[in-house]
């Protein structure tokens, strides 16, 4: 097609779209909450370390503390811990610290879900609605889970 002195070109892919039920969880085994701010917060400290092909973030949740590590290809190391609302058994795993940082950017709330199956392929991240919320909100955000 010819408009304009422009030359368009289009191709019909024909495929069936991703299932969406299998990716986003209707129920969650494990449930563990934190301060959205704080973990904002360390994360921006501990990624700055992040290695920059990968960008991961390592979070070991145990028993009402989060760890978080970054570690660069020069071997430089970043840890930071937060509190959490969180008593089972530990959970570990990494994530891209910016799409983390983009979903907590998005959120208003102060709270913060992290919302597990196991194992571990998928993460969804919800906010924390209180009685003081000033919407009613149903976000969900997936993140998967990167090897480092």
């Amino acid at each position: 097609c010819d408009c304009n002195g422009y030359h368009m070109i289009s191709k019909l892919i024909t495929c069936t779209y991703p299932n969406v039920h299998s990716v986003v969880p209707d129920h969650s085994e494990i449930t563990i909450e934190m301060s959205k701010a704080e973990l904002k917060s360390k994360l921006a400290s501990t990624s700055y370390f992040a290695s920059k092909r990968l960008n991961g973030v390592y979070m070991s949740f145990n028993a009402g503390k989060l760890t978080l590590t970054c570690e660069n290809a020069e071997h430089d190391k970043a840890t930071a811990d937060l509190a959490i609302d969180y008593n089972g058994q530990p959970i570990e795993a990494s994530f891209n610290a910016s799409y983390i940082k983009d979903i907590l950017g998005a959120i208003d709330e102060e709270r913060v879900r992290f919302n597990f199956n196991m194992p571990i392929t998928n993460t969804m991240i919800t906010p924390v609605v209180t009685e003081n919320s000033v919407k009613d909100i149903n976000d969900k955000f997936i993140v998967s889970k990167i090897l480092m």
